[in-house]
């Protein structure tokens, strides 16, 4: 308790024994246990990550690509992007195509 004059008054008396006790009582802290592993971010973040390997060449095509966009989506997007279309194409084709690959 704080009188006017700016004293503080600490309680006193037959009864101070149990404001201590009630105000440690109340003054208990409960800090969470930490969790191991990387903290969670987000509901959409449970996509399993796949990574790839992408040579200087194809990772500059792809940057030139998202760049000519409007939004300029970042290198991630850029690729989803890609083979969202991609997908979409492949599933309103109805002949097969073969697709050429270099062999290292």
């Amino acid at each position: 308790m704080v009188r006017v004059g700016g004293e503080l008054a600490l309680a006193t008396g037959p009864h101070s024994w149990y404001y201590h006790i009630i105000m440690a009582v109340n003054k208990k802290v409960v800090v969470p246990k930490k969790r191991r592993g990387r903290p969670f971010t987000g509901v959409d973040n449970r996509d399993p990550v796949t990574a790839i390997r992408l040579s200087p060449e194809l990772r500059a095509q792809i940057d030139a690509w998202a760049a000519r966009q409007e939004d300029k989506p970042a290198r991630s997007e850029a690729i989803r992007r890609m083979i969202e279309r991609q997908l979409a194409v492949d599933s309103t084709d109805t002949k097969p195509r073969r697709v050429s690959r270099k062999t290292d």
